[in-house]
C-alpha cells in the first residue's frame, strides 16, 4: 500500500547523520541541472563525504532512499530522514520545499 511521506527536500551540502564513532558529513554530489534554494538537489545514489573516526577506517557513503514519485534526472529525490547506506540518515533539508511521495530504497539495503 502506498503512503504519503512529506519531508524537506535534500540538497548539496545538507548533512548526513553520525553513527557510532563516525561524524556527520555533508552531501557532496547532486544534480547538475536541477536546483533547489540555489543548491543542486540530492538524489538516491548521490555521495556524501567519506567519514571515519580515530578507532575505525574511513568509508564512503551514499544516499540509499528517496521519494519514489518525485524523480530528478531519473532518480528519486532525497529528503530529510531518508537513509544513508552506512546507517545514517539525511538530516538537513530545505526550509520551504517539501516533497511528498512514496518511499523508494536501494534494492538489498
Amino acid at each position: 500500500m502506498a503512503y504519503i511521506d512529506t519531508r524537506p527536500a535534500a540538497r548539496l551540502g545538507d548533512i548526513g547523520s553520525a553513527h557510532g564513532c563516525y561524524p556527520e558529513t555533508p552531501i557532496i554530489e547532486g544534480s547538475a541541472d536541477v536546483i533547489c534554494n540555489g543548491r543542486p538537489v540530492a538524489r538516491l545514489g548521490d555521495a556524501l563525504l567519506d567519514h571515519g573516526c580515530s578507532r575505525c577506517n574511513s568509508h564512503p557513503r551514499m544516499i540509499a532512499a528517496g521519494a519514489a514519485g518525485v524523480l530528478v534526472n531519473g532518480r528519486p529525490w532525497a529528503r530529510q530522514g531518508d537513509a544513508v547506506d552506512c546507517g545514517g540518515v539525511v538530516q538537513g533539508g530545505s526550509g520551504d520545499v517539501l516533497i511528498g511521495a512514496r518511499r523508494s530504497e536501494v534494492p538489498g539495503k
